[in-house]
């Protein structure tokens, strides 16, 4: 198994044809029904004749964080409002290893992370914007996605298509997806991915693809 490794996290590379895509160039049709920005146009915004056409974008969410003091009480450590280090989208907390350890002291939130940690697990939450569509891919995780608010399809390679709304959970077992928006609101999901072995069809391991995240604009 070939590895890159990168700044910003790992991705594993295994045999099969590599598919790159970044985050920040998930398609979208130019609207033609006026939807605009429904984050504020905020600078990494690309907007067009007045329409935001940014596919994601970093909800607000308020993040609160346990520990322990000196003397194993329960306390809490962290009680903020952010919108995370990436603009497109809010990473809560990651963990370096499953089984976690919670002697490590490190915002998870600070930690060096690609779509998925190598043996770690990711908590991010993202908006998925009106008319926006992801191209298909497949992460090398379970993921336990959970919809928060808005409408969203899920679009799997054997052509099965599932209509979610608020309060509906997807766990996605290694297969190959697309997110879509084909309404006239933002959605807002919560991700949770933990690494996870290769799935196997016939003997060939299906090879996940290579991911791009967007970096932050520069001040």
């Amino acid at each position: 198994m070939a590895e890159v490794e990168s700044t910003s996290g790992r991705t594993h590379l295994r045999e099969g044809k590599e598919m790159h895509f970044s985050l920040s160039s998930v398609s979208a049709a130019e609207p033609e029904n006026g939807r605009r920005c429904t984050h504020r146009a905020k600078p990494h915004c690309t907007v067009r004749q007045g329409r935001c056409l940014s596919a994601m974008s970093a909800p607000e969410i308020r993040r609160v964080v346990t520990g322990h003091d000196d003397k194993g009480r329960a306390v809490v450590i962290s009680d903020q409002v952010s919108t995370g280090p990436n603009p497109f989208s809010n990473l809560v907390w990651t963990t370096a290893t499953s089984p976690a350890d919670n002697m490590d002291d490190t915002d998870g939130a600070l930690r060096g992370a690609g779509v998925t940690v190598a043996g770690g697990t990711v908590f991010r939450i993202g908006r998925l914007e009106p008319g926006h569509r992801s191209p298909m891919h497949r992460t090398l995780s379970i993921d336990y996605g959970i919809v928060l608010d808005g409408r969203l399809v899920l679009e799997l390679d054997g052509g099965d298509r599932v209509e979610l709304k608020a309060g509906d959970v997807v766990v996605q077992r290694g297969t190959n997806h697309i997110w879509a928006n084909e309404t006239d609101e933002s959605c807002t999901v919560a991700f949770i991915l933990v690494d996870a072995k290769p799935v196997v069809v016939d003997g060939r391991e299906l090879a996940p693809t290579p991911i791009t995240l967007p970096k932050p604009p520069q001040a």
